[in-house]
């Protein structure tokens, strides 16, 4: 008896360890619109950290915000989930703080007197899979930027043609397991776009596609 059941532990204790391992960076979701006078709040910058968020209007550009020491290296990346009709989706972020060179930012992304900011536009996307939610995803851009001193930073995210749809900003890389207890409830209506919506036959690889064409005037 003893012999079956150690192969079955066994496996059982792998199984966890590794949903341990996938599931290690930190969910969160954009409940609230994140505006300049109420970001959304990294407790570490550090902590492999995403935030499944959306620009649902024209005019929307999300801030984030968190601590960084001097020299401590701020890693910052985009990915757009891969919903039919965002396939070219590629909003630009800025991370905006004391010490950083002057940039020309659009009207509307605000920056306090005396900080600069370094535009991270976006890339040609590349596809990857994220084992724990199943999905797949787009890479846009990331970037490692040294923080220039000890202070609080911000990072503006917006499109630069005013178009609308879901991301993730991801930040840190330290996999610590945390984040919202509701993530498996509102990560399948994230994956949707807002109403009309109507879904269509998986493509070759078994992943759900969407097709949206909503508009917030229209609404």
């Amino acid at each position: 008896m003893g012999k079956r059941i150690f192969p079955i532990l066994l496996g059982l204790f792998a199984i966890l360890t590794v949903f341990s391992a996938v599931f290690a960076h930190q969910p969160f979701f954009e409940d609230e619109d994140f505006t300049f006078s109420t970001p959304w709040r990294i407790e570490d910058v550090s902590v492999s950290t995403a935030v499944y968020a959306t620009l649902d209007r024209s005019s929307d550009i999300d801030y984030y915000t968190f601590s960084a020491t001097q020299d401590q290296t701020i890693q910052i990346e985009m990915t757009i989930p891969q919903v039919v009709g965002l396939e070219a989706f590629s909003p630009t972020m800025a991370l905006i703080g004391p010490g950083l060179p002057e940039a020309k930012l659009p009207d509307g992304v605000e920056i306090a007197d005396g900080h600069g900011a370094i535009i991270i536009e976006p890339t040609e996307a590349t596809e990857f899979y994220e084992p724990f939610g199943g999905q797949y995803y787009w890479d846009r851009q990331e970037d490692r930027i040294p923080a220039p001193e000890t202070a609080d930073y911000f990072v503006a995210v917006w499109h630069e043609s005013g178009e609308i749809g879901r991301y993730v900003f991801v930040a840190g890389a330290r996999e610590i397991p945390g984040g919202d207890p509701a993530y498996r409830t509102k990560i399948d209506d994230y994956w949707t776009l807002p109403e009309p919506i109507e879904e269509i036959e998986s493509d070759e690889h078994g992943r759900r596609c969407y097709w949206s064409g909503y508009h917030p005037e229209d609404n």
